[in-house]
């Protein structure tokens, strides 16, 4: 959910709440741009990538942070 929020709304970030498993979290996703032509080189020769055509000042990627809402 988030990850794809943030490949459709390039220069935003994603903050939401989710359900996983039984549970609530509150889910923070920061959007990953590649810099250089070797950030778009090294995802584009990735087996499991879900492209191959990869550019500068595409989103690769991100740090995905989910904190439960109860303990």
């Amino acid at each position: 959910m988030g990850l794809q929020y943030v490949l459709e709304h390039p220069g935003t970030n994603y903050y939401g709440k989710e359900s996983l498993g039984g549970r609530r979290y509150f889910t923070a996703v920061h959007a990953e741009v590649g810099r250089h032509n070797r950030c778009a080189d090294c995802h584009n020769r990735q087996p499991g990538s879900p492209k191959q055509d990869f550019k500068v000042g595409d989103v690769m990627g991100g740090p995905v942070v989910r904190v439960p809402l109860a303990f």
